[in-house]
C-alpha cells in the first residue's frame, strides 16, 4: 500500500526534480497513507506503539527502494492495483497487478512486489509454470500492450532487487535481456520474445 501511494501518478523525472526535503515529506506522506489503508482494513484497531514502530520500519524501506530505482532507464508508473478478470480454458481468474510502468518507448513493464526472501521465476521456461502469476499478467492480461520486461520487485531492509527476464538487455537493474538469460532460456526453444510469451499464453491455458 505504501509503495502504490508513493509512486502513483509519477514518475522516473519527478524524482530528480524534488530535493531531500520535499521527498522526506512524499515518502512520510505514502507511510502515513498505507498504514491507514491497512488499518482501516483490520477489525481491531492497531497500537500506537506498533504504529510508530512500522511507522519509522516502512519510512527506512521505502526510501532504500526509490533509491535503488533511480538506477532504472525513464518510465512513468501508468498503473498501480490494477484488477483484470480473465477466463482461461474455462476457469474465470481475478488478478491484481501490483503495477505497470510504462517506458519512454511505450513498451510496459509489468512489476510484482515480494517481501519474503525467496523469489523464482526459473520454472517460467519449463512446461508446468509453477510460480504463474506475472507469466499470467504478461501472455493474457496485457496481451494488448507490448510488454517489454516482467520482474519481481524483492523489497526488503537486507535486499533490495529486480528478478525476471526482459526482451532486452538494461531495461531493469539486474534484469536480463533474453538473449543474455541462456541456458535458462535456450534459444532452441525461445528464438525470440515473443516465442517467450506465446510458450506462457499455451502452457498456461493448458
Amino acid at each position: 500500500a505504501v509503495l502504490e501511494c508513493f509512486w502513483r501518478g509519477r514518475d522516473s523525472a519527478w524524482l530528480p526534480s524534488q530535493d531531500e526535503t520535499d521527498l522526506q515529506q512524499a515518502v512520510a506522506g505514502a507511510v502515513t497513507q498505507g498504514l491507514r489503508t491497512f488499518a482501516a482494513s483490520r477489525d481491531e484497531p492497531l497500537a500506537a506503539g506498533f504504529q510508530a514502530l512500522e511507522r519509522q520500519r516502512l519510512q527506512r524501506l521505502l526510501r532504500t527502494w526509490i533509491d535503488y530505482e533511480r538506477r532504472r532507464e525513464p518510465f512513468s508508473v501508468a498503473d498501480c492495483e490494477q484488477k483484470v478478470v480473465l477466463e482461461i480454458a474455462g476457469v474465470t481468474v481475478h488478478l491484481s497487478l501490483d503495477r505497470v510502468d510504462r517506458l519512454a518507448d511505450g513498451r510496459i513493464v509489468v512489476i510484482d512486489y515480494k517481501t519474503g526472501s525467496r523469489v523464482e521465476h526459473k520454472s517460467w521456461a519449463e512446461t508446468r509454470i509453477r510460480e504463474p502469476q506475472l507469466p499470467l499478467y504478461a501472455a493474457l492480461a496485457l496481451a494488448g500492450g507490448e510488454v517489454a520486461a516482467v520482474c519481481f520487485a524483492k523489497v526488503r531492509g537486507d535486499e533490495q532487487k529486480f528478478s525476471g527476464i526482459a526482451a532486452d538487455p538494461d531495461l531493469l537493474p539486474d534484469i536480463k535481456g533474453l538473449d543474455e538469460a541462456r541456458p535458462l532460456f535456450p534459444e532452441a526453444g525461445f528464438p525470440d520474445w515473443p516465442d517467450l510469451l506465446a510458450h506462457w499464453r499455451r502452457r498456461l491455458e493448458a
